[in-house]
């Protein structure tokens, strides 16, 4: 029993945030990126192991942005 109501509460608190996304980009590059390919929505916008760049993820292709919008990066980034 005690087993069920955890892991109720832990998707009642995980739930929104799959729901809403992972966005932590500025709004400013999630518009631009929204912009450069209009009707697909990316699934997650993070800061990337790399500073000054964003990881762009949509569903299994991985794109790297420049903090500025300027570059947009495919391929793997060592």
């Amino acid at each position: 029993m005690r087993r069920n109501i955890l892991i109720a509460l832990i998707a009642a608190v995980l739930a929104p945030a799959v729901a809403l996304g992972d966005n932590k980009a500025p709004p400013e590059l999630t518009r631009l990126i929204e912009r450069m390919m209009p009707g697909v929505k990316p699934d997650r916008i993070e800061p990337a192991p790399i500073a000054g760049l964003y990881e762009v993820v949509y569903g299994a292709d991985v794109y790297y942005i420049t903090a500025d919008g300027r570059y947009l990066l495919d391929g793997s980034v060592f």
